[in-house]
């Protein structure tokens, strides 16, 4: 019996070992996949290419429209990729609703996050929460939380610069090593 135990849960810990190396660094690619693997294997509306290195894309993500775009360094290696949503509010209480609604669902994923921001160079808001004076409408305001995972830097914030709010999900290479396959990582390692 105490063997059928020991099997089974050295069974679970490899299953679940393995589905954690399954996951991806964002959406369905891992960092360093090269522009064309992106744009051989994304599954939704092609936007637009701008420079040779970003890729814009159109989606859904929660019931919200966004756009998807996917950052490369110059040797085409993917190192960042973001959701911007493109849903117009006139008032940040609508964003802050949104934002809130993804947090969660990032603290579902993630956990709690190891930093959480609200600034405003307007206290008003900060007192009553809804409130943003004409004289303060140009001020720079953000609310950003961000997580930190093996491989990522996850953030979502809302911005308000020059008269437009923005709600965006970045995630970033961690480092530089995040962007070797294991090959290179491999050969990397020998010649050290």
């Amino acid at each position: 019996m105490k063997k059928s135990i020991l099997i089974l849960l050295i069974c679970a810990g490899v299953f679940s070992n393995a589905k954690a190396q399954d996951a991806k660094d964002f959406r369905s690619f891992d960092w360093g996949a090269p522009s064309a693997v992106v744009q051989q294997n994304e599954k939704t509306t092609f936007s637009f290419k701008d420079n040779d290195n970003v890729l814009v894309y159109r989606d859904m993500l929660g019931g919200y429209n966004c756009s998807v775009i996917y950052g490369f360094n110059d040797n085409d290696k993917l190192v960042t990729g973001n959701y911007v949503f493109t849903q117009k509010y006139s008032s940040l209480p609508s964003y802050e609703s949104d934002y809130l609604h993804f947090k969660n669902l990032l603290i579902r994923k993630y956990g709690e996050p190891v930093k959480v921001k609200e600034y405003w160079n307007n206290s008003n808001y900060i007192t009553n929460k809804r409130v943003v004076p004409e004289e303060n409408i140009n001020s720079t305001q953000q609310l950003m939380s961000k997580w930190v995972t093996d491989r990522s830097i996850i953030q979502i914030a809302v911005d308000f610069a020059n008269n437009i709010y923005t709600m965006h999900i970045q995630y970033t290479a961690k480092s530089p090593t995040e962007l070797l396959t294991s090959e290179e990582m491999h050969n990397t390692l020998v010649k050290l």
